[in-house]
């Protein structure tokens, strides 16, 4: 299958929910070299391309949008280093376009590459995001497929991110440690990591979920987070209701703690289900709520 806006919109959404789920974790590698505050700002720009990837309306529109959006959000280097790396993919897609086979993606991230280079002269070897993103574009080029780029992708990113623990930083603050920066990850190789692993699933459940459906192999009506989301937002509006009366056990107070804001429930979710849920079916839904009930907010 080839991408489209569809499944892109997946594929940013299970790499945002990763990323925020990791925030402390990388904001913990970035502070044992650098500010500290990698996991914030990864998590911020991430929200704000996956807010604006959710509105658009093609590929090559969703890919500038992401990158403006990113780039806008003001988080240092970083919004800079991925809205210019977006919103180069963006121009590596012709106008038009309603999907992009494995050779047309593999152009695109490197068009990505390339504009990300003009904003800065690391490379390989630096102990950089570039550690990751380098081998990973590289790793696309020539894919016969998407899920066979992202694949390639998410391997190459992850043996990247691995590779700057035993680099010296030659950028920001952690140049000024030299050979004692040598021992860490990465913050920004490994928030690269993520993302192209993220990408990878999120493509290929959705891939296998389109199959089942094409397949008739299963009966039940395939819904996405926002269906579950609307469906939390009508028992809260029951319970809103009849305040004294209590809904799944819980009072309206409880139940309004639970579901807003959306971001909790998708961080919950992933927790019950150990990766972001994309698409999930209806005994899926019935689960999540019955889990969500015994152990609201953890």
């Amino acid at each position: 299958m080839n991408l489209n806006l569809e499944n892109l919109k997946k594929m940013f959404s299970a790499a945002t929910a990763e990323i925020s789920a990791r925030e402390n974790e990388l904001s913990a590698l970035d502070a044992v070299c650098g500010d500290g505050d990698h996991g914030s700002a990864v998590k911020g720009a991430m929200r704000a391309a996956n807010d604006a990837v959710s509105k658009a309306s093609n590929l090559k529109d969703a890919f500038f949008d992401a990158g403006f959006a990113a780039m806008s959000h003001s988080n240092g280097s970083t919004s800079t280093l991925f809205g210019s790396f977006f919103m180069g993919i963006s121009d590596g897609i012709k106008a038009g376009a309603q999907e992009l086979g494995g050779e047309e993606l593999g152009t695109a991230f490197e068009s990505g590459l390339s504009s990300l280079r003009s904003n800065t002269k690391a490379d390989v070897g630096d102990k950089t995001l570039m550690d990751a993103l380098v081998p990973a574009v590289a790793a696309m080029r020539g894919s016969k497929s998407v899920e066979s780029a992202f694949s390639a992708a998410a391997e190459a990113a992850e043996k990247g991110a691995k590779s700057t623990e035993c680099l010296a930083a030659k950028f920001g603050r952690a140049k000024n440690l030299g050979e004692k920066s040598v021992g860490s990850l990465d913050a920004g190789a490994v928030s690269i990591s993520i993302i192209f692993r993220e990408f990878e699933k999120a493509l290929k459940r959705w891939n296998e979920v389109v199959k089942m459906v094409k397949d008739g192999t299963t009966e039940e009506k395939i819904i996405t987070f926002e269906d579950l989301h609307n469906k939390l937002k009508q028992i809260l509006l029951e319970a809103k209701k009849a305040e004294n009366n209590m809904a799944y056990g819980k009072s309206y107070s409880t139940i309004k703690g639970m579901i807003t804001p959306f971001k909790a429930m998708e961080e919950r979710a992933a927790k019950i289900y150990k990766t972001p849920i994309l698409e999930i079916t209806k005994n899926d839904v019935k689960a999540f709520l019955t889990e969500w009930n015994k152990n609201p907010l953890k």
